[in-house]
């Protein structure tokens, strides 16, 4: 009875002879740590579309590879292999944001159908893609910060290129009769400058207009409804109904 009451003892206090207790599993990550990876496998893609939330947010300054690998539930080391800088993924975005090029105007300058198609076309992407990047192409225009002077250079480099395009498109689709003679230039600031201004304030959209980008089809409609505009204008059908 003693050597039974010693023997439970010991166990109870865990000497040489007690019952291993297992011990309880790792909670996993310390609180603030993005968790190693888990679930969907995470593309450059995904990463991209988290970060341009974060610049339409919070601009340039606000992003950051750790809050992109928190939002997607991954680790920083997953976003790191696609994108080893914050600059890397920055440049990404810009990249994402803009159109293809457009192909040089020069190819079928006779043909004013073809032209005027491919003029279409182009504008439509254009617009498509100003409409669904919402507030970044403002955010990262209005960029203010650390390495600003680099981020903008190359900024309007990229967006130059695409501008220079569609310069000389409008200019040869003129010179073939697709389209009245127009400044090209004003025209094009008024596409990029004035619909980045318009879908960057969609607080605005909705309580004036009743227009909100969030809603299923409503980017669809936006950029259908403006490259209409800016290609037919107000007048344009007006005066065709009347001549028939």
């Amino acid at each position: 009875m003693e050597t039974a009451t010693n023997t439970h003892s010991e166990r109870a206090k865990g000497g040489a002879g007690a019952a291993t207790v297992p011990r309880p599993a790792r909670s996993g990550r310390p609180p603030g740590r993005p968790r190693r990876d888990a679930g969907p496998a995470v593309g450059r893609e995904d990463i991209v579309a988290t970060a341009r939330r974060i610049l339409s947010a919070s601009g340039p300054e606000g992003l950051a590879l750790r809050d992109v690998a928190r939002r997607l539930d991954v680790s920083l080391a997953t976003v790191q292999r696609h994108f080893p800088t914050k600059d890397e993924l920055w440049r990404a975005c810009v990249d994402a944001m803009l159109p293809g090029q457009p192909a040089p105007a020069s190819r079928q300058a006779s043909d004013a159908s073809v032209l005027g198609a491919e003029l279409v076309a182009q504008l439509h992407r254009q617009v498509g893609a100003i409409v669904s990047g919402s507030g970044v192409a403002a955010a990262m225009w209005h960029d203010t910060g650390r390495g600003a002077e680099q981020r903008l250079a190359y900024l309007s480099d990229r967006a130059g290129a695409l501008v220079e395009g569609n310069r000389q498109r409008l200019r040869a689709a003129a010179a073939a009769g697709s389209l009245r003679p127009i400044d090209a230039d004003v025209f094009l600031a008024l596409v990029g400058l004035g619909v980045t201004s318009m879908v960057s304030e969609p607080e605005a959209l909705r309580r004036l207009f009743a227009i909100d980008l969030d809603e299923p089809g409503q980017v669809e409609r936006v950029a259908n409804a403006l490259a209409d505009l800016l290609l037919n204008g107000v007048l344009s059908r007006r005066n065709e109904e009347g001549a028939r």
